[in-house]
């Protein structure tokens, strides 16, 4: 047990050297074909990863998809042959790694794994005369990282063990080192210097297995490889080796008996593209100024690796964000584990796009910076999520469209965070509104009485996750932040959208019209200034815009109508500086159809809490609303259950229970969930690109003409 045991560690050492070196050899620099070959593609196979680089062609990755599938599962049943050697693949961290050349250069991560190269990967190379090279090097990584681990006191690559006696009687004798001459009895006579011994026994067993298979047994094969290998067919190493053949054709291994042709059966693999080819998606946060960029990491996900990359400016906005990342990976319940790597300095911008540490950059902070930060990321083929707002002006909605269309060129997603779809109010109401038989049609409406109307309720100082916020000094610069027309009036024209048109695309510049848009201030006192910024003066940037009694109107507050397809909608956002004790952010919203409006409420009659309500419209049969309702309770209540309607006078009140009520800070891993849903799929919605551009048309519209 004790040998086994010392056996199995120094197989898994071995196979930890072949994974290294193979990473080494993909570091090789040799003058190659290209310059910006990036790893960019995956294939799965029974939890094993074939990673290649844009270059290689998708045809010659699935054809190593199938012939790894075909070595695993060679009775093509769908089921690993071996449980034991598919176990130790996956504890080995088994992969496949394909360029195009040996000599192509590569930029951006590399993943570690056994070499292939496109140029070698020949599909139907039999009818063409050659030699399929994926047969060689998927073989490799399969005995030496499989076999060896399942079973290595039989094929550890250490001298000793039954495979590296077959490999000694094969060479003519134990040779740790490439001899000058091998005895004139060796039938395996590999002289690669650079191959030492457990290297020398990997290749014994490819040429081994595949010549028990017939891959060496064709016209002129046996002229090419004689010099190393001369036992090319079944029956030669049958009659030289009895006891390696007996070996390789024991059943209790459950070795291939068929040659892999590419063409595996039990089924079709799919080529994973983008941030997913990469096995982790890996942040980078740039200048967080914002609490939101510390929620995007209030969890961890399984598909983001916990190195996180932090550029900023020096200063105690980062600190503030650090601080709360290490409040995260210190609390008593459900920690996380994030580890900062943090580069502070006045050109954290250039070093970000220098580095290229993460495939994903977060940005939420100075709204001025914003819009510049985007389109620099994304001209460098970065994907970028992003708080809201990506931009607060005209100057920035043309930069906007610029970097929304330099990412669609570049392959990259660029995606804002947008929470509310994720509140279970908003979800309910969108269901019910496109439940024709509830909800009737969407109306019309009027500037006078809009067919959408929502109101927001926000408030300067509150607490985040337990703890008094502490917003940048900027923040209350409507130059840096932007005013409030164009900041939380994102989430509400996304929901406008989101829930009216069932996910089909806007194009602003045929489907929306702003009607009439207007400001006013919300007035900020020193006192006020320093609580919720911990400033004891308002900075010099912002004592010109004070009043003559020292206080400071920050136009925080709009409201705007507009029409989107013909529909009017009503939005109006108002910030005071604090709640009244027992109440928080408000939020109101009603969608009026033909038969029912549905409307969120969220006041003094709700205890501050938000409900979501039903009442027939104007005309309509509160009978045949409630005979509706009832029906479509029952469906909502298959996905959330608990789900109760209480009558009341005049509508009904949809009871839902405290555990679908997630708070604001959940929904940050909710959208960040989605988000990643995107990135493996390589895509956003058809819908959702069109409909941002037109988001950020609206609020920046409204301003235009608030100001005028």
């Amino acid at each position: 047990m004790v040998r086994n045991a010392v056996l199995f560690v120094l197989a898994l050492c071995l196979s930890t050297v072949l994974f290294s070196c193979a990473e080494k050899e993909e570091g090789k620099m040799k003058g190659g074909d290209s310059d910006t070959a990036r790893f960019t593609k995956k294939v799965e196979v029974f939890g094993l990863h074939i990673y290649a680089t844009n270059t290689t062609g998708d045809d010659k990755l699935l054809h190593a998809a199938n012939i790894l599938a075909e070595y695993i599962d060679n009775d093509e049943d769908g089921i690993p042959d071996n449980p034991k050697i598919m176990k130790a693949l996956l504890e080995g961290k088994g992969a496949i790694v394909m360029r195009k050349t040996e000599g192509e250069r590569t930029t951006g991560p590399r993943p570690r794994g056994q070499g292939l190269y496109d140029e070698e990967t020949i599909p139907n190379a039999r009818a063409r005369g050659r030699f399929d090279g994926s047969l060689e090097e998927i073989l490799h990584m399969v005995s030496d990282v499989g076999w060896a681990g399942a079973y290595p006191e039989v094929f550890g690559r250490v001298p000793g063990t039954e495979i590296s006696n077959a490999l000694d009687r094969a060479r003519g004798g134990r040779f740790m080192e490439v001899p000058e001459h091998y005895p004139e009895d060796a039938w395996f006579t590999y002289d690669d210097t650079t191959c030492d011994y457990d290297c020398q026994n990997s290749e014994y067993i490819y040429w081994f297995l595949t010549s028990i298979l017939g891959a060496q047994d064709y016209p002129g094969r046996l002229e090419q490889i004689q010099r190393e290998w001369r036992l090319n067919t079944r029956k030669k190493v049958q009659e030289g080796d009895p006891a390696a053949y007996a070996l390789f054709t024991d059943p209790n291994y459950k070795f291939p008996t068929v040659l892999p042709d590419g063409k595996y059966k039990a089924k079709t693999f799919t080529i994973q593209k983008g941030a997913a080819a990469d096995g982790k998606v890996k942040f980078t946060v740039l200048n967080p100024g914002h609490y939101h960029a510390a929620l995007v990491q209030k969890s961890m996900y399984e598909k983001v690796a916990p190195i996180v990359h932090v550029y900023a400016p020096a200063g105690p906005e980062v600190q503030e964000y650090l601080k709360r990342i290490q409040s995260f990976n210190t609390r008593p319940e459900n920690p996380t584990n994030w580890q900062e790597k943090v580069y502070t300095g006045d050109d954290y911008l250039e070093k970000m796009l220098a580095e290229r540490s993460g495939n994903v950059v977060v940005i939420s902070g100075n709204n001025q910076k914003k819009t510049e930060y985007i389109k620099s990321a994304v001209d460098a083929g970065l994907n970028v999520f992003c708080d809201k707002p990506m931009c607060i002006d005209g100057e920035g909605f043309k930069l906007l469209e610029q970097a929304f269309a330099t990412a669609e060129t570049n392959g990259v997603l660029l995606y804002d965070i947008m929470t509310e779809r994720f509140n279970i109010l908003c979800i309910l109401q969108k269901m019910l509104v496109l439940n024709k038989d509830v909800f009737g049609e969407l109306e019309k409406g009027s500037v006078d009485e809009p067919a959408v109307v929502k109101e927001n309720v926000h408030h300067f100082f509150k607490y985040v996750s337990g703890i008094p916020i502490k917003r940048p000094t900027w923040y209350f610069d409507t130059a840096q932040q932007g005013e409030g027309l164009v900041d939380v009036t994102t989430h509400l024209i996304d929901l406008v959208m989101w829930t009216c048109l069932a996910e089909k695309p806007i194009d602003y510049q045929k489907d929306i019209v702003m009607k009439k848009a207007k400001r006013w201030p919300t007035m900020l006192t020193r006192q006020q200034y320093e609580k919720v910024t911990r400033a004891p003066d308002f900075p010099d940037f912002l004592k010109g815009k004070l009043n003559n009694e020292g206080v400071l109107p920050y136009y925080a507050n709009g409201e705007m109508i507009y029409t989107m397809k013909g529909v009017h909608v009503r939005l109006a956002v108002t910030w005071n500086f604090q709640a009244p004790q027992g109440s928080g952010d408000t939020h109101h919203s009603l969608f009026r159809g033909s038969k029912a409006n549905v409307i969120i409420r969220q006041g003094k009659e709700q205890n501050y809490r938000p409900e979501l309500y039903v009442e027939p419209a104007p005309g309509a049969s509160a009978e045949e609303l409630a005979a509706s309702l009832k029906k479509a309770l029952a469906g909502l209540q298959s996905k959330y259950p608990g789900l109760v309607l209480k009558r009341q006078a005049n509508c009904w009140q949809m009871l839902i229970p405290d555990e679908h009520r997630i708070g604001h800070e959940a929904h940050f891993r909710k959208v960040t969930e989605k988000y990643l849903q995107y990135l493996a799929g390589e895509e956003l919605p058809e819908w959702e690109v069109p409909n941002m551009i037109a988001k950020y048309y609206i609020t920046t519209r409204a301003l235009q003409l608030a100001q005028q």
